[in-house]
């Protein structure tokens, strides 16, 4: 404060980027702005002149940095805010009734497989090849890296499942091969990946809502929720397998068995087939939350669900010998 000509007092201005009621969260997005770019130069210093911020990257990268991921979502906490408010306006309008052409193609998609076992195969390290030719005859959901095993075996998921962006980005050229050569039958892909990427024709796209995933990223952190009506949204778990779980109640299959679920990156391997895809360690941890809050999702509805998994970190829900979901789907899963 200072004295003016009058004798009264004057507000001084304020310290540069510190003005007005928003001048600390603009002090700080900057900062996260130049942590992930400082980040960036060093991760790649062939870039160090010129190094555009690319989203894809910058994901990646964060994924080994967690105190700068931190500190960026702490940056961004508006804008997530705002999108996560927008999904969550937008599930509730189509819950009311609301029609969205992007999404027509899942109702009459709702209990169509009511009675039909299915397997939702995970990518963990325990999976082989031959346990995807045992499940050939039975219906079954394949995700992510999954498509780079199509060359080695005559299994062909019914359906398809990837969303993450990054993901998507290294298994575009893979994926689109195999969608052209007919080897996958539907292609679904959460809406986010919509959004960036031009999608081939047959693709389809279902309302992921991430929650408040982007906002609180921290183990032990976050809500966990699961959709009953997958038109109006499917909820993310950190994991395409917990929308594939989603999903494959919502078709009505049941009971569903896991295949190839792992979810223990504190180990070297982390994929059957290596596919330069890496994961933080504790990612297993927030899964398995995912995977708690589907076992009473399922329970209240008296759906089955059981791990066929050798071995790994999900403990959830019973396990059975492949053996024996085999022979269950033989009997009541088997495709026409």
């Amino acid at each position: 404060m200072g004295l003016g000509p009058g004798g009264g007092r004057v507000q001084e201005p304020a310290p540069a980027g510190r003005q007005g009621p928003g001048g600390r969260g603009r002090v700080r997005h900057r900062a996260g702005c130049r942590a992930a770019g400082t980040l960036l130069r060093r991760l790649h210093p062939e870039r160090r002149r010129r190094c555009p911020v690319d989203p894809i990257r910058l994901k990646l990268a964060l994924k080994r940095r967690p105190a700068v991921d931190a500190a960026l979502r702490s940056a961004a906490w508006p804008v997530l805010q705002a999108q996560r408010l927008g999904a969550a306006w937008a599930a509730w309008r189509r819950g009311r009734g609301a029609y969205d052409p992007e999404f027509a193609w899942l109702p009459p998609l709702q209990g169509k497989y009511r009675g039909r076992s299915c397997f939702v195969v995970g990518t963990g390290p325990s999976l082989c090849l031959e346990d995807l030719e045992r499940i050939r005859p039975a219906y079954s959901f394949g995700v992510n890296a999954a498509v780079l095993a199509l060359g080695q075996t005559g299994w062909r998921p019914d359906f398809y499942l990837i969303q993450d962006e990054y993901v998507y980005q290294r298994l575009e050229a893979a994926l689109a091969l195999a969608a052209s050569s007919c080897q996958l039958k539907a292609v679904w892909v959460g809406q986010n990946i919509a959004r960036r990427f031009p999608l081939p024709v047959g693709y389809k796209t279902y309302p992921l809502h991430l929650l408040d995933h982007r906002l609180l990223h921290r183990r032990g952190w976050g809500t966990f929720r699961c959709s009953a009506d997958c038109y109006r949204c499917v909820y993310d778990g950190y994991s395409v397998v917990f929308s594939a779980l989603q999903l494959a109640a919502y078709l009505g299959f049941g009971p569903i068995f896991l295949l190839g679920c792992d979810c223990d990156y504190a180990q070297p391997r982390t994929h059957f087939i290596p596919c330069g895809i890496p994961q933080p360690r504790d990612s297993g941890q927030r899964i398995i939350q995912g995977h708690r809050a589907f076992r009473a999702f399922a329970r209240q509805r008296g759906l089955r669900v059981y791990n066929c998994t050798r071995g790994g970190a999900l403990e959830v829900y019973p396990r059975i010998p492949l053996e024996q979901a085999v022979r269950h789907a033989a009997r009541e899963g088997r495709k026409p």
